[in-house]
């Protein structure tokens, strides 16, 4: 079993959490420059904003990171960085390191990877990453 997998309720804890939730709403956007997104508004507009195709969904973030990362997801959040909404995702490292990772919310790419043993936590290529686009 993954650790992904083991770590499964404590996500769908943080799905249904405000924290996940992000303003993207034009009257708005020139608000947040570098935010986290709690209100209702943007709990409604995220929500939207997925069921429209608009954010990719958390789901699919999480395959990607599982088929490039090895270790725990310890905390998410969907924030807004230079006014486009990302997730900020902080990995527990099989090897006790904490790494950060921003993924584009709306493309879904990697766009930062940080932290000690990052190396280390990166999975080897495989059939399956080259998969997932």
């Amino acid at each position: 079993m993954t650790d992904l997998v083991r770590c499964y309720p404590i996500l769908l804890t943080l799905i249904a959490s405000p924290l996940l939730i992000a303003d993207g709403r034009e009257a708005h956007a020139s608000s947040y420059a570098n935010a986290e997104m709690t209100t209702p508004a943007d709990q409604d507009w995220a929500r939207d904003a997925v069921r429209s195709g608009n954010l990719k969904p958390l789901a699919e973030i999480l395959l990607r990171l599982e088929a490039e990362f090895l270790g725990q997801v310890i905390e998410i959040e969907l924030e807004r960085h230079r006014g486009r909404p990302v997730y900020e995702i902080e990995l527990l490292s099989p090897r006790g390191h904490m790494i950060e990772l921003v993924y584009d919310a709306v493309t879904g790419h990697l766009l930062q990877a940080q932290g000690p043993g990052l190396d280390a936590a990166r999975r080897q290529a495989s059939p399956l990453t080259r998969l997932i686009p």
